[in-house]
């Protein structure tokens, strides 16, 4: 018992690293406000605090999520309940989401505005990117939201 409470801590203690995530169509927001370094800035710190804590937690979430699965506490390894099913597809698909299409749409929008003046505008070339981020980056938040309400709810027998 005492095993299985540790890897839920640990399930539990990865997903406090994706809380940072749902700051980041705000401060996006904000930093597209202030001119094209302020973006740049913004941006390339998003990617930094991705690369270093978010995409290692995400990676860390699953392998923790599966030692439960597999653990003895539950019988969910032999009959696994709706809920946690579609918690498992939910979530490898906003991770195949944020892992490929954010990061490269992150990189892409870096690299767009790369020269241009730090108090000017954003170029013509960043639009593309900068909705794209918009649209998946509130899938991806969403998504977190919506996973741990199954989990929660679910995990209690709500439905």
């Amino acid at each position: 018992m005492a095993s299985y409470r540790i890897l839920l801590f640990l399930h539990i203690a990865s997903v406090i690293a994706l809380g940072a995530t749902f700051a980041y169509p705000f401060i996006q927001s904000f930093a597209e406000r202030q001119g094209a370094g302020v973006t740049r800035f913004a941006l390339q710190a998003i990617k930094r605090t991705n690369t270093f804590f978010v995409y290692p937690a995400m990676a860390l979430i699953f392998i923790f999520g599966l030692a439960l699965l597999f653990s003895d506490q539950r019988d969910y390894k032999d009959d696994m309940p709706v809920w946690l099913m579609i918690s498992i597809v939910w979530y490898v698909a906003a991770v195949g989401i944020a892992v490929s299409i954010l990061r490269r749409d992150t990189d892409a929008g870096i690299a767009a505005l790369e020269g241009a003046p730090d108090n000017g505008p954003l170029p013509e070339a960043y639009a593309p990117y900068q909705k794209r981020m918009q649209m998946f980056g509130g899938i991806v938040g969403l998504s977190t939201f919506g996973i741990a309400l199954l989990m929660v709810l679910g995990r209690e027998g709500a439905f």
